[in-house]
């Protein structure tokens, strides 16, 4: 029986549909991806990054995520290093060129703005299953595709919202749009996910994430190109102290 077919006989909840993406988005080893990141200014000027974001999966426990930036020269270098947790706060490194040291990342800091765009520096996290209480409140049919809502409340300290609604699709059971709820309530931002391809004829991923600040107009965007699945990545890349020598492994 299809999980739509289980939401209408026997009422599925909310942990139910984020169990079925983790499910589903589980086993594909690592991955490595080229990305373009644009920070748009509410008078439309644009500034454009080029990064390569890689990651790993752990054994009971989240993901390992690096974040390199390539271009331009006035940031290259820097890089950003997170091991998701589940309940427990995620740990963050950053390193910064200019200053030669690896900063520490304080989880009172994670809601503050990444590199000066609209991702906060939990966005840069994995989505594990315990991060989070579940809620399905609803379903929603739009140009002809039905999503589940999926409400998501943050269970870690300091996370700069107080909800998640996640529109997933229901074909692919991934996100296609999320609405961020900053601590008051208030709609704060919203991540729009499109151009999903299918990598190892399993694993959907976006091609563009748009993340747009209702309350100050600004927006950022990261468009993945080169997105590659079951790479093999030492694990000796995923350590602090290799964040000095990030740029020249890449």
């Amino acid at each position: 029986m299809t999980l739509s077919a289980m939401a209408a006989a026997e009422g599925i909840s909310g942990f139910d549909v984020a169990s079925e993406v983790i499910t589903r988005d589980t086993g594909y080893v690592s991955y490595a991806s080229d990305v373009e990141m644009s920070i748009i200014a509410a008078n439309g000027d644009t500034v454009r990054r080029q990064l390569t974001i890689k990651g790993i999966e752990q054994e009971n426990d989240g993901d390992k995520i690096i974040t390199y930036f390539q271009a331009p020269r006035d940031i290259a270098g820097t890089a950003l290093l997170t091991f998701s947790h589940a309940i427990e706060a995620d740990d963050q490194w950053l390193f910064l060129p200019s200053i030669k040291r690896v900063k520490r990342i304080s989880s009172n800091n994670r809601s503050g703005p990444f590199m000066g765009s609209e991702f906060a520096y939990e966005d840069m996290s994995s989505w594990e299953l315990d991060k989070y209480r579940y809620e399905l409140v609803g379903e929603k049919t739009q140009d002809g595709q039905t999503y589940w809502l999926l409400a998501c409340f943050p269970r870690y300290e300091n996370s700069g919202y107080s909800k998640l609604i996640a529109w997933i699709d229901q074909d692919i059971y991934q996100p296609r749009k999320i609405k961020y709820y900053d601590r008051k309530g208030t709609l704060f931002k919203q991540l729009t996910l499109s151009q999903y391809e299918l990598h190892n004829q399993q694993y959907w991923r976006p091609k563009l994430a748009q993340m747009k600040n209702l309350q100050n107009q600004r927006s950022s965007s990261l468009s993945w190109k080169n997105m590659t699945l079951g790479i093999d990545v030492p694990q000796t890349q995923y350590e602090p102290k290799q964040l000095r020598n990030a740029y020249r492994h890449n």
